[in-house]
């Protein structure tokens, strides 16, 4: 130790003769190392942070995955049959409904997790209050009991340990708080922590009267914790000789035809479950951070050879002082240590100011995307978004039942709006403009069904919906109030998808064959609650 300290105070004075050397050493590597720490810590938090579980590297998703990449959830009879494999130490089912919470009479939007009875055995998670729901809560008959998010049990119950036992509404049914769960556990959807969970089989369905009934049938995503030893093609292999048959025999009755047919013939995909699950965000700034990543890779390449040139030109001028002292009898080791805690203090020196900088850097990222979606609220939209407001419309379970047509109670709503004092025009739509996860289409000609289907978002509107908005039609007219079931078909396109379906002329009164995803993938609509068909 005292060699050390006697080497590291020598190699501090050596480089205070030189600061500009130091300096520019310094910089460069701060530079180089904080701008791949800053991009880093976006793209881990993003795409590669597992979930914050026991063994997460041992937790496998797996679905029918579909043309666009996206793994579908597996119908509730299937969960049974998976229990028995014997290559899971576990098996989760999730789904992420928006439910209505009433706390103290007061009606709440959140962000709910309905979960199958094992996923917190199989997860690891402990609870901080109370206790979680288990395989004795996950069934039709057992009593309504939900589980608080840590964030959700701070902000609404102030941290009360005297929750438990208490009773609030979701979706306008009756449930027991029985726990809180561990502040490091968010859920499973990345960006958007659950305010509550609660049994998968106790979410029920807004169009069920019966919510008893509504309980025997449910759809999740497949969430399972390998044995140890188990790889994901043994896991394939196994689960690909029954997939289809098994599926076959658990969809529901009502979905048949191509419907089914399209549902059987998706390929099973095993991917790794450690990330949870994700919507948008993955998909939407992979290749962005991944290119920053590339390009701060080559900055901090960049100042690696600037470093190496100037250590370079930093040992060629001290080669006589080298060269005399070696005539003088010092040991080369001796040299060499010395050069080597010269070294160590620069590369110090430049981790510190590295760290330094990658919270900076992580500070002026954010202010870059604040002051970005300042500018896109600023920027044209293409509609008009001064003075309009949205209204989402949260069923309750049944809400949708007992013989309820959807038509007359839209149209007379939709009239009683219009007549409000203050309101110029309004309309319906299955989602806000600019919804976060928005869902392709596959549309084509109908007079050319072999081409390849151009995919494009679509929304589903009302009349009036373009007027509301300010939209500006450049042809043709907008829908008709008298517009029903057994009216023809009609459709409203942008302008970029006409020019793609029929680039030689216009698409007035051209037919093009468009089987709705909303239709063939009902099973699938698990981000919210849609109005009925």
């Amino acid at each position: 130790m005292e060699m050390f300290w006697a080497d590291l105070r020598y190699a501090l004075r050596r480089l205070r003769r030189s600061p500009w050397f130091v300096l520019a050493t310094v910089l460069s590597l701060g530079l180089g190392i904080g701008a791949n720490t800053a991009i880093f810590s976006l793209l881990n938090a993003l795409m590669l942070r597992p979930l914050p579980v026991q063994d997460p590297q041992r937790l496998v998703r797996f679905g029918s995955i579909d043309s666009h990449g996206f793994i579908g959830a597996v119908p509730g009879p299937m969960f049974d049959w998976l229990r028995s494999d014997p290559l899971f130490e576990g098996v989760c089912g999730v789904n992420t409904p928006l439910t209505t919470i009433e706390v103290r009479d007061v009606p709440l939007a959140v962000g709910g997790q309905a979960l199958s009875g094992g996923c917190y055995e199989m997860l690891g998670v402990r609870p901080t209050l109370g206790r979680l729901f288990g395989h004795q809560d996950d069934v039709p008959t057992a009593a309504n009991v939900v589980v608080l998010g840590y964030s959700f049990w701070q902000s609404q119950f102030g941290g009360d340990p005297k929750v438990l036992g208490q009773t609030i509404r979701v979706d306008g049914s009756p449930f027991t708080i029985i726990g809180v769960t561990e502040p490091r556990f968010q859920g499973f959807l990345l960006g958007y922590p659950p305010g509550v969970y609660f049994p998968i089989t106790q979410a029920v369905s807004p169009t069920r009267a019966d919510s008893l009934a509504a309980r025997t049938f449910y759809w999740g995503f497949a969430f399972a914790r390998l044995k140890p030893g188990v790889i994901y093609d043994q896991v394939k292999a196994q689960l690909q000789v029954d997939w289809r048959r098994r599926l076959d025999e658990s969809l529901p009755a009502r979905i048949q035809g191509r419907q089914r047919a399209e549902a059987l013939a998706e390929p099973l995909v095993v991917t790794s479950g450690s990330t949870g699950l994700d919507y948008s965000l993955r998909n939407r700034f992979r290749r962005p951070l991944v290119a920053l990543l590339v390009i701060s890779a080559l900055v901090l390449l960049v100042a690696c050879l600037n470093v190496a040139n100037l250590l370079l030109a930093r040992g060629f001028n001290r080669r006589r002082e080298i060269a005399v002292r070696l005539a003088l009898g010092a040991r080369r080791w001796l040299v060499v240590r010395e050069l080597l805690a010269e070294s160590a203090v620069l590369i110090v020196a430049g981790v510190g100011g590295a760290l330094l900088l990658a919270q900076a850097g992580d500070r002026v990222l954010l202010g870059i995307f604040v002051e970005t979606l300042r500018h896109l609220r600023d920027d044209s939209l293409g509609f008009q978004t001064e003075g309009v407001l949205t209204v989402q419309l949260m069923p309750l379970p049944g809400g949708y039942a007992h013989g309820f047509t959807p038509a007359p109670f839209y149209h007379a709503l939709l009239e009683r709006l219009q007549n409000l004092p203050g309101v110029e025009a309004a309309s319906f739509s299955h989602f806000s403009p600019l919804f976060t996860v928005p869902y392709n289409e596959e549309i084509r000609p109908a007079l050319t069904p072999d081409a390849a289907p151009v995919q494009a978002p679509a929304e589903y509107v009302s009349h009036g919906f373009l007027g509301a908005l300010r939209i500006p039609l450049l042809q043709g007219h907008d829908f008709e109030r008298t517009d029903s079931p057994q009216s023809p078909k009609t459709a409203v396109v942008s302008e970029s998808l006409a020019k793609r379906l029929y680039p030689g002329g216009a698409a007035l009164g051209i037919t093009s064959a468009w089987v709705p995803r909303a239709i063939r993938k009902t099973w699938r609509s698990l981000v919210s609650r849609r109005m009925p068909e």
